[in-house]
């Protein structure tokens, strides 16, 4: 109470996957983008999700996280949708990536790695991204 907003310590936990293959990494995170978009319409909204778009998501999700209907939501997952939700590719997209959400006053980011090896997606995290912000 009292304080300015600037003052209050803002955190982001971020699921991603990181890889230098980026198309591979962006395939991996629709699934957890589609989840987003799912349970999140007020994230989506403010993201600038066309609604039509979110609703078709929100759709074909309906019945499983885990079956078809997650892999039909999964289809249907934009780039935006991953953009927004998600940190994916490689390097260079992770670096550009923090920085937006660091630009918007985070300054503590928890990466949650999705999908693939997990290994060496750390390795990859703490030899090509983190020294970046050193």
């Amino acid at each position: 109470a009292g304080r300015p907003v600037e003052a209050i310590d803002r955190a982001c936990c971020v699921f991603g996957n990181l890889s230098a293959d980026r198309q591979d990494a962006r395939d991996h995170c629709r699934s957890i983008a589609a989840w987003m978009v799912t349970t999140q319409p007020r994230y989506a909204e403010i993201a600038g999700i066309p609604a039509d778009q979110a609703m078709a998501v929100k759709e074909a999700y309906s019945g499983s996280a885990h079956g078809p209907e997650a892999k039909r939501a999964a289809s249907l997952v934009t780039d935006q949708m991953i953009d927004s939700f998600t940190l994916a590719g490689n390097a260079q997209d992770f670096i550009a990536g923090i920085e937006k959400i660091a630009a918007a006053g985070v300054k503590h980011i928890e990466f949650f790695p999705e999908g693939g090896d997990n290994f060496a997606m750390t390795r990859m995290f703490a030899e090509q991204v983190i020294p970046h912000f050193k």
